[in-house]
C-alpha cells in the first residue's frame, strides 16, 4: 500500500514508527523517506534493494561465487583492498607494446609515426618511418639512443639518429640497413 500515491503516506509512516520500536533505524530512515511524494519512490527503491541484496548473500551459491570472485581479485592485486596496485599494473605485458615499426606496408603508405615501448629502458621511444612506393621502410628517424648512449661502444645510437634502407640484388627482403648518427 506504500507504493499508491497519497494513500500510501499513511501506511509508510506506520512502519516507519514499527520499525523505530524494533530499533531497526535503516528501514525506519526508509520508510519514513517512502512517506514523501515522489520522493519516496526512491526510498522504497532503496530499501527493498538492501532487502534483495541480503537475501542474496544468504544464498550459499551466490556467497561461494562472490567468495571466489574476491580470490580471484585477491590473487591479482596482491593483498585485499590494496587497489592502487592493481592500478598501476598495465592491461598487457610490456612486449605488447615493444614491436618494431613495421617494416612492409600497404604500398601507397607514406610515412607513419611510430611509438613503443622499450623494455631494457623502460622508457617510451618515437619514430617517423618512411616507406617507397611499394611499401618498404626506407628510412626511420628514432628520437632515442634505445639504450645504446655510450659514444664509445660500437652500437652506438645518438638521440636523434636515422636507419637507412637500400633493396636490390643481394640485399634481402629488408635491405641493407645504414645507422647514421647526428
Amino acid at each position: 500500500m506504500g507504493l499508491i500515491p497519497l494513500v500510501g503516506i499513511v501506511p509508510d509512516l506506520i512502519d516507519a514508527g514499527l520499525y523505530l520500536l524494533e530499533g531497526n533505524l535503516l528501514d525506519a530512515g526508509m520508510s519514513g523517506i517512502a512517506a514523501i511524494p515522489l520522493v519516496g519512490y526512491g526510498g522504497r527503491a532503496v530499501q527493498y534493494g538492501i532487502k534483495g541484496v541480503k537475501k542474496l548473500l544468504k544464498n550459499e551459491k551466490v556467497l561461494g561465487f562472490l567468495k571466489s570472485a574476491w580470490r580471484v581479485v585477491d590473487n591479482e592485486i596482491g593483498a585485499i583492498g590494496d587497489i592502487t596496485k592493481a592500478s598501476k599494473k598495465p592491461l598487457l605485458p610490456d612486449e605488447a607494446w615493444s614491436k618494431n615499426a613495421p617494416h612492409q606496408v600497404t604500398p601507397g603508405t607514406k610515412q607513419i609515426k611510430h611509438t613503443k615501448y622499450n623494455t631494457k629502458t623502460k622508457q617510451v621511444e618515437k619514430s617517423v618511418v618512411e616507406y617507397d612506393d611499394y611499401g618498404r621502410q626506407v628510412k626511420r628517424t628514432d628520437a632515442t639512443d634505445h639504450g645504446y648512449g655510450n659514444p664509445k661502444s660500437p652500437d652506438y645510437h645518438s638521440n636523434p639518429h636515422e636507419h637507412t634502407y637500400e633493396y636490390g640484388p643481394g640485399y634481402g627482403p629488408k635491405g641493407k640497413e645504414t645507422r647514421t648518427n647526428f
